[in-house]
């Protein structure tokens, strides 16, 4: 037999001994970072899908507005608000959402000065026409509030301002059938969901995964793998706290005033969060299920595994703060906007502040999973200690 069957039986054992020592978070980091590439375009998919979707409802109550037709589109704005929510994990750190060139700021703004819009679409000598290139050129002009695109613009003119203590907004029909302003308030409504749905359209195509190797998906995913999880940390550490529990739910909280809740005129803002929170445990777990296509749904890799492999206790704190997150923001008492005004000690304002020190800790946790991992995030807040 010779020494052959004796040297080869010992390179087995070599083998197998070098991949017992092998990283286990190194081996992780490729697959998570291939799988949230595919995480983000199928989230975009639907985001984009259910814009559609709103944009032929707003085309054919357009041409013949009723009652019916606004509720319709209601309907469909809320119901398409819900995947684009879920995107927002991918923002903050210069991705095709918000570089240089990203459209983020068309698409999200908030909050929006009402009487501005409205003087906007009366003004019919400076805006003869109202189209999607007239309001993108006139968003956020001399001023943050000056909001004429996006979401929340498309949202105040389906709602109205909200001066129901109980309930959101109710625009008249009257407003888009006899009122002075109606074919303005229709034309810009179909001019809104247009640019929505080009802007989306943009992000979804920079995740599309090319033939060619060209693209941001390509050049993320073929990134260093250390680089590219920077960045997925990036969105998850800055949405759960400086943007969920400080833009959003703080400023509200300190103020008090119903225009710093985000979907003021639906009073749908515990949507916003608990989709932002579906967007979290996205990335966390490496799982999306799309609301209006099963092909979109997506199944892989999470931050969490390579989380397990590295610290089980940050871990399951993780888990708990998801968890807890969810539970507190379910305890909050609706309407959003008396929450937020209700008196110091009352069980709405404890819900409130019980869920902003939730998220503050999730974010922190986020912070020292990238620590753990030598990673570097964009700089920013931390809510440690």
């Amino acid at each position: 037999m010779g020494w052959f069957p004796y040297l080869r039986g010992w390179g087995l054992l070599l083998l197998a001994s070098a991949s017992l020592r092998a990283d286990p978070v190194e081996a992780q980091r490729r697959p998570f970072v291939e799988n949230y590439a595919a995480l983000a375009h199928a989230a975009y998919t639907d985001a984009l899908t259910g814009v559609r979707h709103l944009q032929q409802l707003v085309a054919r109550f357009a041409a013949a507005p009723d009652a019916q037709g606004l509720a319709a589109c209601r309907e469909a704005w809320t119901r398409a608000r819900w995947p684009y929510l879920v995107t927002e994990v991918f923002r903050f750190y210069g991705g095709p959402i918000d570089d240089e060139n990203g459209p983020e700021g068309l698409i999200n703004s908030w909050p929006v000065d009402e009487a501005w819009l409205e003087h906007l679409l009366a003004d019919r000598a400076a805006f003869p026409l109202i189209g999607p290139e007239v309001l993108r050129a006139a968003n956020q002009k001399e001023g943050e509030k000056n909001v004429a695109t996006g979401w929340h613009a498309a949202e105040f003119l389906l709602w109205g301002v909200d001066a129901d203590a109980q309930g959101p907004g109710s625009r008249p029909l009257a407003d888009f059938t006899s009122d002075g302003l109606a074919a303005r308030r229709l034309e810009a409504l179909v001019a809104c969901c247009a640019l929505l749905e080009m802007n989306l359209a943009q992000v979804t195509t920079a995740w599309e995964e090319r033939a060619d190797g060209t693209g941001y998906r390509h050049d993320f995913v073929n990134q260093k793998p250390e680089d590219a999880l920077a960045l997925a940390i990036t969105g998850l550490f800055y949405l759960s706290g400086q943007e969920m529990a400080g833009e959003r739910l703080s400023t509200a909280m300190e103020t008090r005033d119903q225009e710093d809740e985000q979907s003021c005129f639906s009073d749908t803002t515990p949507q916003d969060f608990a989709a932002n929170l579906e967007g979290l445990r996205m990335i966390w777990l490496g799982r999306h299920e799309s609301r209006f296509a099963a092909e979109n749904d997506v199944s892989g890799p999470g931050l969490r595994l390579i989380s397990q492999a590295l610290d089980t206790a940050l871990t399951e704190e993780i888990d708990a703060h998801l968890k807890k997150a969810a539970e507190l923001l379910a305890a909050v008492p609706s309407p959003f906007d008396q929450a937020i005004q209700a008196p110091d000690g009352s069980h709405a304002r404890r819900m409130l502040e019980h869920f902003r020190q939730c998220l503050e800790e999730l974010s922190t946790c986020f912070q020292t999973l990238s620590v753990r991992l030598e990673v570097h995030l964009r700089g920013g807040p931390s809510f440690a200690g």
